[in-house]
């Protein structure tokens, strides 16, 4: 049922940011959802807040809110390090600044050049195997 809702999101979404986000060959990627989770991609901090600004109007007609405690901002790039501005929602709250964040079990890490770590999934996988093995002997 969540699909029927959130299905036109990126169509709406991507003509009225237009030319503020990421692009492709003309096809915008800014937006990825799976589920009830949302990624934004921006190439830089302002371009992010217009993003969220214009994902927040069109999750209000859905009567949807985006939870600020569960939402993150990371960064990637030659500046991956530096201070950047807080990215607010229309309810004030402002989203924090990681250097890892977790989306679909992947951790994406702030680097230089896109990075992601497979070191929490492998952790996981040896602890249970060794639970498993233990019993087992």
């Amino acid at each position: 049922m969540f699909q029927l809702y959130i299905q036109y999101l990126p169509r709406s979404f991507q003509f009225s940011v237009y030319n503020t986000g990421c692009y492709v060959s003309h096809v915008c990627t800014s937006i990825f959802l799976y589920a009830d989770d949302i990624v934004l991609l921006a190439p830089s901090v302002s371009s992010l807040q217009k993003l969220l600004s214009a994902c927040e109007e069109e999750l209000y007609f859905l009567d949807m809110r985006i939870n600020d405690k569960k939402s993150v901002c990371i960064r990637f790039g030659n500046r991956h390090d530096v201070c950047c501005a807080p990215v607010t929602t229309c309810s004030g709250g402002a989203l924090r600044w990681v250097d890892t964040c977790r989306y679909l079990g992947i951790y994406f890490v702030s680097a230089r050049s896109f990075k992601c770590t497979l070191e929490p999934a492998r952790s996981k996988f040896y602890k249970s195997f060794n639970a498993i093995f233990g019993k087992v002997g």
